[in-house]
């Protein structure tokens, strides 16, 4: 081992961001814990933080400093692209250059606005966009018009829409009706689909009009009272939690 990054396994997690040293301890004592394909069993393990393969329930520890995830309310009319080589604004100019690197995972059209996450982690980016892992989205949508429960249970069984002269069945996984006021409904949408404008598209194809559409939760990350073009940097227990998120789903689709 290099003594340079050798260091008890509780420090190590605790550098990690993972839990304050006493908590890790009650992690190794809960066998949560694993070195190398090893469930460790004894207190004060030593461990190589840049060579040894460390997991907590089953998920790999990132030792790296510079990785960051950051959360941004994207505000309407702002296009999805890191690319300032556009007319107007994009999401590059609502970026701080401290965080050079980061790069969008997925995209919100410039008609919705919300919660949209940045990573430089790649790995993370993957296991978060890629649709076998059917990580949940969350959507307030305004539509114009009243719809009904038999609407809902259209859109939760599926709608036959049409992308890039391609039919195919399109399914919300849970779709709540919020209020109504007037001639307008608002609705809560849960999918994990990442298709482009499916939220549009499937309204449309049961006789509606999206009117104003914003995403309110990403996994586990919720946007809560972050303001519109303003960004927040994740903490390591938030990251932690859209790991397990992507792990619980991984599990249950193998």
């Amino acid at each position: 081992m290099d003594k340079r990054t050798t260091v008890r396994l509780q420090k190590a997690l605790s550098f990690a961001g993972i839990a304050s040293r006493r908590a890790a301890e009650k992690m190794v004592d809960q066998a949560r814990v694993e070195v190398n394909g090893q469930i460790v069993s004894e207190q004060g393990r030593q461990v190589d933080i840049v060579k040894d393969d460390i997991k907590v329930d089953g998920i790999k520890v990132n030792f790296n400093k510079n990785r960051v995830t950051l959360a941004l309310n994207k505000p309407l009319g702002v296009e999805s692209t890191m690319s300032l080589d556009v007319s107007g604004t994009s999401l590059a100019d609502l970026i701080d250059n401290k965080y050079k690197g980061v790069f969008p995972i997925g995209r919100l059209d410039k008609d919705t606005s919300g919660l949209l996450l940045f990573t430089n982690d790649g790995e993370l980016a993957y296991k978060l966009s890629h649709p076998k892992y059917k990580i949940a989205k969350i959507y307030m949508c305004l539509v114009n018009g009243l719809l009904t429960s038999k609407y809902v249970d259209q859109l939760e069984l599926g709608v036959e829409i049409e992308i890039d002269e391609k039919k195919f069945i399109s399914k919300f996984d849970k779709v709540k009706i919020i209020g109504k006021n007037a001639d307008k409904t608002i609705l809560q949408i849960t999918l994990h689909s990442g298709k482009n404008r499916i939220i549009r598209r499937t309204i449309s194809a049961i006789g509606f009009e999206i009117i104003e559409l914003s995403r309110i939760q990403f996994g586990t990350i919720k946007l809560e009272q972050l303001k519109s073009g303003k960004t927040r940097v994740l903490s390591a227990a938030e990251v932690r939690s859209l790991e397990k998120n992507r792990l619980y789903n991984n599990k249950n689709n193998k």
